[in-house]
C-alpha cells in the first residue's frame, strides 16, 4: 500500500511538473520578414537576422522572398493579415526596404505609413546605371533629353521603380518606355540595344554587375548619377533619401572600371528594417527578441555590405 501511494505521488509530481512547464512556455509568434530575391542583399540580411535568434526565442521567423521594397510594403500594410495570407507568406509583419518606398507610401496613404516603424538598418545599396556603350549616355540625366528609348527597371514593385519615380518627378521622361526585365536578362538587352539603359540598386561588387563586367564589358558601361537627378527627395523626417557616393575604382575591374581613377559617382542609401506596429502591439516579447537578433547581426550585415561614407 505504501509503495503504491509513493508511486502515485511520484506520477502526480511528474504530471504537475509537465503542466507547470507547459504553462510557462509561451506560444511561438510567427513573423514573416519580407526581403527580396533569393540570395540578394535583403534576403541574405534576413538570413543573418534569423541566425541570431536565440534558441529559446518565441519568434518563429520566416524569411520571405519577394520582388523588392514596394512588394514588401504591399504585403506588410496593404494586404489583410488573415491566417491564410500569413501562412502562405502573402502577408508580412516586417520587411527590409529602401527608405524611398516608405516616403512614397506616406505621400499616398499616410494612415498606412503610420503603421510602419523602423527598428534598424539593413544593407547599404548603390544605384548602378548600366547603358549601351554606343548610346551616347554618359550620366543618368542624359536620358531626359532622349526620345524613343527603353529603360529596364525590373518588376513593377521593385526598388528600381521607386528610384525611377523620383527621377521622373524632376525630369521629363514621358517619351521613355519602361521594360520589366531585370538581372542578366536586362543586361543582355542593354548589350544588344533592345534597352538603352538599366537601373538597379545593388550592393558593391554584386554578382549581377560582376556578370556584366565579365561577359558584357565591351557592350555596356557604368554611367554616373547624382543627387540633383532626383530633385532632393526627403523622407518623413526631413532627411535626404539619397546620398552622393562613389563606386570605388576597381570594384568591377575587368571592363566597367578598367584602369586608374575609374570611380563612378552615383547615389546610395541604407535600407532599413521596418515592422507593422499594429501586429506587434500585443506581441511585445516577440518584438524584443526580433530587435535583439537584428542588433546582434549588425556586424555581419556591415561586414557583408559596408556602410555609407
Amino acid at each position: 500500500m505504501k509503495q503504491l501511494l509513493t508511486s502515485g505521488i511520484a506520477i502526480a509530481a511528474i504530471f504537475c511538473a509537465a503542466c507547470a512547464g507547459n504553462a510557462e512556455t509561451p506560444p511561438r509568434v510567427r513573423i514573416n520578414l519580407c526581403t527580396g530575391a533569393h540570395g540578394a542583399p535583403y534576403h541574405r540580411t534576413g538570413e543573418y537576422i534569423r541566425s541570431f535568434l536565440d534558441k529559446e526565442s518565441i519568434v518563429d521567423l520566416h524569411v520571405i522572398e519577394t520582388q523588392g521594397t514596394w512588394d514588401n510594403i504591399i504585403r506588410t500594410v496593404l494586404t489583410p493579415a488573415t491566417a491564410e495570407n500569413i501562412a502562405s507568406g502573402r502577408a508580412c509583419q516586417a520587411f527590409i526596404g529602401q527608405p524611398d518606398g516608405v516616403a512614397h507610401l506616406a505621400a499616398r496613404d499616410a494612415k498606412a505609413a503610420a503603421r510602419l516603424r523602423g527598428i534598424g538598418y539593413g544593407p547599404r545599396e548603390f544605384l548602378h546605371v548600366l547603358c549601351n556603350r554606343m548610346s551616347g549616355v554618359k550620366r543618368l540625366s542624359d536620358l531626359s533629353a532622349m526620345k524613343g528609348i527603353t529603360v529596364a527597371l525590373g518588376p513593377p514593385n521593385s526598388g528600381a521603380h521607386l528610384v525611377w519615380r523620383n527621377f521622373m518627378r524632376s525630369k521629363d521622361t514621358r517619351t521613355i518606355a519602361i521594360s520589366r526585365e531585370s538581372g542578366i536578362v536586362a543586361i543582355n538587352s542593354v548589350a544588344h540595344n533592345y534597352a538603352t539603359c538599366m537601373l538597379t540598386p545593388e550592393a558593391l561588387g554584386s554578382d549581377t554587375i560582376g556578370r556584366a563586367d565579365l561577359s558584357y564589358g565591351d557592350e555596356v558601361q557604368l554611367v554616373s548619377a547624382s543627387e540633383s537627378d532626383f530633385g532632393g527627395p526627403k523622407d518623413a523626417g526631413g532627411e535626404q533619401l539619397y546620398r552622393a557616393q562613389v563606386i570605388p575604382s576597381g570594384t568591377y575591374p575587368l571592363h566597367l572600371q578598367a584602369g586608374w581613377f575609374s570611380g563612378v559617382s552615383t547615389v546610395a542609401w541604407r535600407s532599413s528594417v521596418y515592422i507593422d506596429r499594429d501586429y506587434f502591439a500585443d506581441n511585445q516579447n516577440a518584438l524584443r527578441d526580433f530587435i535583439i537578433a537584428l542588433d546582434n547581426s549588425k556586424d555581419d550585415i556591415q561586414a557583408a555590405f559596408g556602410d555609407l561614407e
